[in-house]
């Protein structure tokens, strides 16, 4: 079957855990107009940050999660964005 987050924005519905991971995400210090790096494949947890950071006013960096060394230290520069090397979120379940 499908994810809840799939159900949830098929009828118009954000899943409470947007909001818990967008106050999260205020809570480790990030603020409005902070970029954020998000590193990783197109998943539930891709898709709850997309929202969660749009909520709180942080702007989602796409980092594809194939890039080399290189790549990755070129982008974190060019962007001054904080990292989330992972989607492991305490307290997020799915």
């Amino acid at each position: 079957g499908y994810h809840p987050i799939y159900y949830s924005l098929g009828h118009g519905l954000p899943p409470p855990q947007v909001d818990q991971a967008a106050a999260g995400l205020l809570a480790l210090g990030l603020k409005r107009g902070d970029r954020l790096g998000v590193w990783g494949p197109n998943t539930y947890h891709w898709i709850l940050f997309q929202f969660a950071t749009a909520k709180a006013g942080i702007i989602l960096v796409s980092i594809n999660p194939a890039y080399q060394l290189k790549e990755l230290e070129y982008t974190l520069r060019k962007v001054c964005s904080y990292p989330v090397p992972c989607f492991t979120l305490p307290g997020l379940t799915e």
